[in-house]
């Protein structure tokens, strides 16, 4: 993304819909990231490559389906 990293972006989103759930994906996996990302309201935070499972399983939780 150009002009936003994926923080930018999450702090925007959380910012004006404070009760939308957000689900970052990256190939970013250091933990500086991580942590910026969960203090900044991340709901989950999964890195790439990942097993669709894994999807399915955040999902889940995230919803209760």
């Amino acid at each position: 993304m150009p002009d936003m990293d994926g923080i930018e972006i999450l702090k925007t989103i959380k910012e004006q819909y404070e009760r939308v759930r957000v689900i970052m994906v990256t190939a970013d996996d250091t933990e500086k990231i991580r942590q910026r990302a969960i203090e900044n309201g991340t709901d989950a935070y999964i890195t790439k490559p990942f097993l669709p499972e894994h999807i399915e399983c955040v999902l889940k939780e995230l919803f209760f389906i």
